[in-house]
């Protein structure tokens, strides 16, 4: 993979994800910082980049603690002359919008003209890797940002590059969206050349005007921002394509939606649809709009979520005194990703054309196939600390009687069957935030979830105003070295920084004292009694407490210590005696570890550990109210 995303032979063709061509195109655009923090459905973007950091002269990568930081660690480079590029996640970027407002007004580039800044937005309709689905479009509107759209992985490639064009040309931020179903599509596309870089300095010269936006130089940036976006129109039609046809009904449409389109209008057998594909969805060419609209009856807009383009579309037609009939939400859901099916039927109810015996047939083949697959609530992994941390939390407290604050991280799986103990999930850093409210009305006790990377994300806010409004909140920061839900991508608690160079880790507890928290303690999850009567003890105690889970994600470990663990020659397993075990649920109903299974022994039910999943933590053994789990080591003399 990495071989080819560095190939420089022009034109050469290899197959890349669309993550990937987004990485190859910023190559090719001359890129040399890139600030992320992770978030599907971009993740891979920055572990990509960290790798290839090390091996590609004068690219430096970082792991910044969070959307805002990483944008504004991208701007500071941008005016200093040198390109940059800051991936996020849609919700992301709602973090990332307070500088980038500012940010985006100024215009990324050096006083020189030098540099260029690119956002890469990762949508996520349907809510594949999300707690929202969340239309983040709309703030290419708000902020004055140029915005485009790709609809496979070789545009993903191509718009990068032309967004650091358009970047440099008028001192915007370009921002690209992609969506899971861009981003994780593999197919072969066209290289074009990298631009390796001769140096990674940067000189930033001082610009009052430009760069410090206070009155009444910001009321001068946001007129000159208007001179640039509407320069950008004109400039914005190359990114779109037109499909002419006679058929009086014509279709706009933008993204992955595209391939949906033109998949629906050949299974209904639509003739001659003319459609219009817009690659830049802001500023959207309004001559190029007029002149498709102009000889139809009938347009329909197909997009994802809310109407974006649908509004401006209206209103680019309202402006112009056109007659054609414009629909959108009236034909197209605004919930949820869509799909070929989904345009099917629009187009069917729109056009009156009845959807055909062998279309029905896929569709009666689809709803089948929807009904096979068997519904299954996320799970921790095998082994994880938090399955403990939670199962001591549910031990040592009155379910009935106690408001447990969720948060963001893989602890959000608390809330599912048969675990169902997280009262509300906000954002990175809501649970404490919320709690804090909560507490000051509610009798119940009130216990918050904080993963290790949200405590640097937005946690710490969140803690220095639960101390000064000295909330009973009882806090739960879960230690687990990495910023797990996302992939294991490091934080400032992992000892690694995103070039790969080992750095001090961070001491959390050391932090939270001194932010005035008075009562701090660092439990191990995997020793359940301890962290339950540390809970208990926690409880009688009025004010800010904390208790620290401290435990390395299993995953990581696992993968970390691969080679250790196969070539060590002491081994461990865990395994139940079936004449022991009775069946009380301990286990499986209240830890629910998935590395349990049933079975039956000579007609009795029993319960069995699956030496395949099964991660060696041991806390199954410790909670066990029969003995009827067993640990044997085995040294192997060789």
């Amino acid at each position: 993979m990495e071989s080819n995303i560095l190939s420089n032979e022009k034109n050469k063709r290899v197959v890349l994800t669309g993550n990937e061509a987004f990485i190859r195109g910023a190559l090719e655009a001359g890129v040399s910082f890139v600030s992320q923090y992770p978030g599907t459905p971009v993740s891979d973007v920055g572990v990509t980049f960290g790798k290839l950091a090390r091996v590609v002269p004068n690219l430096y990568f970082q792991w910044a603690s969070n959307e805002a930081t990483s944008l504004e660690a991208a701007a500071g480079a941008s005016w200093s002359g040198i390109k940059a590029l800051c991936p996020m996640k849609h919700v992301g970027v709602n973090v990332a919008s307070d500088p980038m407002s500012v940010i985006a007004i100024n215009g990324p580039l050096s006083s020189t003209g030098q540099g260029g800044l690119v956002i890469l937005a990762g949508g996520d309709p349907g809510s594949l890797g999300s707690h929202c689905e969340q239309n983040d479009r709309f703030y290419t509107w708000m902020l004055h940002m140029c915005h485009l759209e790709p609809s496979n992985v070789q545009e993903a490639k191509d718009f990068m590059v032309e967004g650091y064009k358009i970047s440099s040309k008028f001192d915007v931020i370009t921002y690209i969206r992609t969506t899971s179903r861009i981003s994780h599509t593999r197919e072969d596309i066209t290289l074009g050349e990298i631009k390796f870089n001769q140096s990674l300095e940067g000189n930033f010269e001082r610009n009052i005007p430009k760069y410090c936006s206070l009155p009444p130089h910001c009321i001068e940036n946001h007129r000159k921002v208007y001179e640039r976006m509407e320069r950008i129109e004109s400039y914005s039609k190359k990114f779109n394509t037109i499909i002419p046809g006679d058929n009086k009904l014509g279709i706009i449409t933008a993204g992955v939606p595209f391939g949906y389109v033109i998949e629906a209008v050949r299974k209904l057998k639509l003739k001659n649809v003319p459609i219009l594909k817009l690659g830049c969805i802001n500023p959207i060419n309004k001559e190029q709009v007029i002149k498709f609209c102009e000889n139809q009856e009938t347009i329909l807009i197909v997009e994802e979520l809310e109407p974006f383009i649908e509004v401006d579309i209206k209103r680019i037609v309202q402006e112009a005194g056109l007659s054609v009939k414009i629909f959108g939400h009236e034909y197209v859901r605004k919930y949820n990703e869509l799909s070929v099916v989904d345009v099917v039927q629009s187009l069917s109810k729109i056009t009156g054309v009845s959807i055909g015996y062998n279309e029905q047939k896929i569709l009666q083949k689809y709803n089948k196939y929807l009904n096979l697959i068997p519904p299954r609530f996320p799970v921790f992994c095998a082994g994880c600390p938090e399955r403990a941390l939670i199962y001591s939390i549910k031990k040592a407290t009155d379910e009935e009687n106690t408001i447990y604050a969720g948060d963001i991280g893989c602890y959000v799986m608390s809330f599912f069957p048969p675990l169902k103990i997280t009262d509300w999930v906000i954002c990175m850093g809501g649970g404490l935030g919320a709690s804090v409210g909560a507490a000051k009305v509610n009798k119940k006790p009130v216990l918050a979830l904080m993963g290790d990377s949200t405590f640097y994300h937005t946690g710490l806010p969140a803690i220095v105003n639960a101390v000064y409004n000295k909330s009973n909140v009882l806090l739960f920061i879960l230690d687990n070295k990495w910023t797990g839900m996302t992939g294991g991508h490091p934080n400032p608690n992992s000892g690694i920084n995103g070039m790969g160079e080992t750095v001090e880790k961070q001491n959390i507890a050391e932090i939270v004292k001194s932010l005035g928290v008075k009562w701090v303690r660092t439990v191990d999850p995997y020793q359940p009694k301890i962290m339950i009567n540390t809970i208990k003890d926690a409880l009688k105690i009025n004010g800010l407490k904390v208790i620290i889970s401290q435990r390395e994600c299993m995953l990581q470990y696992q993968k970390l210590n691969r080679e250790i663990l196969l070539k060590s020659p002491r081994k461990v397993y865990y395994w139940i005696n079936p004449d022991r075990c009775q069946m009380c649920g301990e286990c499986f109903e209240q830890l629910c570890c998935t590395a349990l299974k049933r079975t039956e022994i000579n007609g009795r039910e029993v319960m069995q550990i699956d030496q395949a999943r099964c991660t060696n933590c041991g806390v199954c053994q410790k909670i066990c109210l029969n003995s009827a789990i067993v640990k044997t080591e085995i040294n192997v003399h060789l």
